[in-house]
């Protein structure tokens, strides 16, 4: 069960603007009565042995650049500690960012992480993939991805599931998935919407391009196994009463159609571990739909899942400086 987050960690970033992620942290705390951790992952190329040949000169260097950090950090949580909030900062040289937030998440027993939504060229390789990708893979805590616009009220949330795991998803993570749309919904109040987008059955076409198999009686069984199991999944749960959409096609066209139809705030989806390394790879459907979607995407994991992020950065003349 991944049970109400009692303490939401905001990895800040230079590319987005803090205010939105800090207001969203806001929000979710008086919801949930959780508690916030500001958290910048400082970093800078200059302030390296290349620059600062003497270690004491460079220590001294990176330790005054992390105190003025923390300094606007406290300035920035002012508001929210005036507000009734129990307020953290923490700023610490680390690199990669993605990196240094899992370690900020370890250290505070974060339950869940925000962070902003990159923008991603298409023909971006996968080894030049932002903070949003990388955190994607490998948070172990639920990922709330923030995008700049407001939340509706009463607030709107699509939980997108896989009921027959056609996409490699353990049995338990759409009912992490429901639980963590629903938790949303219950504490401050909010629509559920349950999503489930099938593809049809296929067969070889001209040239090699798939179309529909024309089998009547197959395709009606397979409609109706979907319909089966979401209705499984979703028995007992009073917020999805109406409101379970099935969708003929592939998820990463038709989640973004149906959460724009219902102006989602949020979409709760699923990102899987595919390889022994437990790397979600590029090509995933939380992956595929990044840049589609309006809203905010809050990712779940499995449970159990392991993060192969070390417990500690690399050297930090290593950070920055060719070997």
């Amino acid at each position: 069960m991944l049970g109400l987050p009692k303490v939401l960690l905001v990895g800040l970033d230079p590319l987005h603007d803090g205010t939105i992620l800090i207001g969203r942290a806001k929000e979710l705390a008086h919801r949930f009565g959780a508690a916030v951790v500001l958290y910048d992952c400082v970093q800078n190329e200059y302030v390296s042995r290349r620059y600062f040949p003497d270690r004491a000169a460079l220590s001294h260097a990176r330790q005054s650049l992390v105190k003025r950090h923390r300094e606007r950090l406290r300035r920035l949580a002012q508001p929210l500690i005036d507000g009734g909030l129990q307020v953290d900062v923490d700023a610490a040289w680390d690199a990669p960012l993605d990196e240094g937030i899992i370690r900020a998440a370890r250290r505070h027993k974060a339950d869940w992480i925000l962070a902003g939504i990159g923008y991603h060229p298409v023909h971006r390789l996968p080894v030049l993939a932002g903070t949003d990708w990388q955190l994607i893979r490998h948070s172990p805590v639920p990922l709330l991805l923030v995008q700049p616009r407001p939340w509706s009220t009463p607030l709107r949330v699509v939980a997108a599931i896989d009921p027959l795991h056609e996409h490699g998803k353990p049995e338990d993570l759409d009912s992490r998935i429901l639980e963590a749309g629903a938790c949303l919904c219950r504490h401050g109040g909010g629509q559920l919407h349950v999503f489930h987008a099938f593809e049809p059955i296929l067969r070889g076409g001209v040239d090699d391009v798939p179309e529909p198999l024309a089998v009547e009686f197959a395709e009606a069984n397979l409609e109706g196994a979907h319909i089966a199991a979401v209705e499984a999944l979703v028995e007992g749960l009073a917020e999805a009463v109406g409101n379970v959409r099935l969708a003929e096609g592939r998820p990463e066209e038709k989640l973004p159609e149906f959460a724009a139809e219902v102006g989602a705030d949020v979409v709760v989806m699923g990102a899987v571990a595919r390889n022994p390394l437990r790397r979600v790879f590029i090509g995933s459907t939380a992956e595929k739909v990044l840049d589609r979607l309006l809203s905010d995407i809050l990712i779940i994991k499995p449970a159990g899942f392991q993060e192969p992020i070390a417990a500690s950065p690399m050297e930090p003349d290593a950070v920055f400086e060719d070997g």
